[in-house]
């Protein structure tokens, strides 16, 4: 399945986040792209595996997501879209994909 490099932004309490961040090496929650008619008819879960450990800070992590089938609409998963992270009808964090693995392993690749 294919992944993407990602930046969370995690929104505060005050604007309706979650009162911590979740810590741990993974999430998995249901995205909600902007301009998808589908949803919520038809959400998909994605689980996040985190690359840091909240070095920039509490509320920004990066890490590599995917959707947990392959049915999903992967075509979604390219750099520069952007979603939002939804724990029930809550929106917690704002995503921004920013690299494909694909690109990730071509630029290792080339530094070899």
């Amino acid at each position: 399945m294919k992944k993407v490099f990602v930046k969370l932004n995690w929104k505060l309490p005050e604007d309706g986040g979650r009162k911590n961040p979740p810590t741990g090496s993974s999430y998995v929650a249901i995205p909600r792209f902007k301009g998808d008619d589908s949803w919520p008819q038809k959400a998909w879960s994605m689980r996040i595996d985190f690359t840091d450990e909240n070095e920039h800070s509490d509320y920004i992590r990066y890490g590599f997501a995917r959707f947990l089938v392959s049915q999903a609409p992967e075509n979604l998963l390219k750099p520069g879209v952007e979603f939002d992270l939804l724990e029930g009808p809550h929106s917690v964090a704002h995503v921004e994909i920013l690299l494909t693995e694909q690109t990730i392993l071509f630029m290792l690749k080339q530094m070899a």
